[in-house]
C-alpha cells in the first residue's frame, strides 16, 4: 500500500470561498512548500506551454 499525503487550501475572500486539494505521494517537505513551490509552479509550467 502507497502512503499518500493530502494538503488542502482553502482561501475566503469577496468573491466567496476558493479551495483546492492536492494528494500526493512524495514523502519530503512540508505541505506547504509542496503547495507552492512543486504543484503551483507546475501548474505555471502548463499555462506556458498552452500560450
Amino acid at each position: 500500500m502507497i502512503e499518500k499525503r493530502s494538503i488542502a487550501r482553502v482561501e475566503v475572500g469577496d468573491q466567496g470561498t476558493d479551495t483546492c486539494f492536492v494528494v500526493t505521494n512524495l514523502k519530503k517537505g512540508s505541505r506547504r512548500r509542496l503547495y507552492e513551490q512543486v504543484y503551483c509552479r507546475r501548474g505555471q509550467a502548463e499555462n506556458h506551454i498552452k500560450s
